[in-house]
């Protein structure tokens, strides 16, 4: 009879017996723990109110021409953007599913403002990313919006995105990809492809190849 190992819930690569339980891998725990870490940076430099560049540029203007605002900006901090809601959101969620009769895990202190609230929010969700990844059973979830907030407030904040490669399908469909990239389905043949079969694709060529 065939065994059936475990697979991580989010890329589907097999999990390790060595390192059960767990339904997340250690790959996507260290994806979000980079991605928690530089969320706040990114965060505080669209909420603080004058950056460095702002002030330089308006010393030299005209009265009435300041430099427009970032509407992006505007929407990635505002009350009820993702980072905000998605984030303080789990933290809520963790405490109350990560909690055991004998170990109770308490929300952390909230500061008033929405940017100390989401740097708190991602300095909690790192401490106990690993039993979440161990024991959370919408960890899936959870590492999706995780990864969603920080590409909204990267976008606003004009970080580069992940760099997309274009992969070739056995049948010759050609698929793009990213770091962030949970599965691909090719609309050439209707195959698809997880995270962990993606990696073993060849590069497809510049040109040529079925749009997938």
């Amino acid at each position: 009879m065939e065994t059936v190992h475990p697979t991580c819930v989010t890329c589907r690569r097999p999990l390790p017996g060595t390192d059960l339980p767990r339904y997340a891998c250690s790959v996507c725990q260290a994806a979000a723990a980079r991605m928690l870490a530089d969320l706040p940076a990114l965060y505080l430099s669209l909420s603080w109110p004058a950056r460095r560049g702002d002030v330089e540029a308006s010393r030299g203007a005209a009265f009435g021409s300041r430099p427009p605002i970032s509407l992006a900006a505007l929407d990635a901090t505002a009350r009820g953007s993702l980072a905000l809601q998605a984030l303080t959101g789990w933290v809520r969620d963790w405490a109350e599913t990560l909690s055991t009769e004998t170990r109770e895990i308490a929300e952390p202190e909230w500061p008033e403002g929405h940017a100390g609230q989401v740097v708190t929010a991602c300095r909690w969700l790192r401490w106990h990313l690993d039993a979440a990844c161990r024991s959370h059973a919408a960890i899936d979830e959870a590492l999706a919006e995780i990864r969603d907030a920080y590409r909204e407030v990267a976008a606003a904040a004009g970080e580069p995105g992940p760099r997309v490669v274009r992969l070739l399908c056995p049948c010759g469909g050609v698929l793009t990809a990213d770091a962030t990239t949970r599965g691909v389905l090719c609309r050439g043949c209707g195959k698809e492809h997880g995270r962990a079969a993606l990696g073993g694709l060849q590069r497809a060529p510049r040109s040529g190849g079925v749009a997938a």
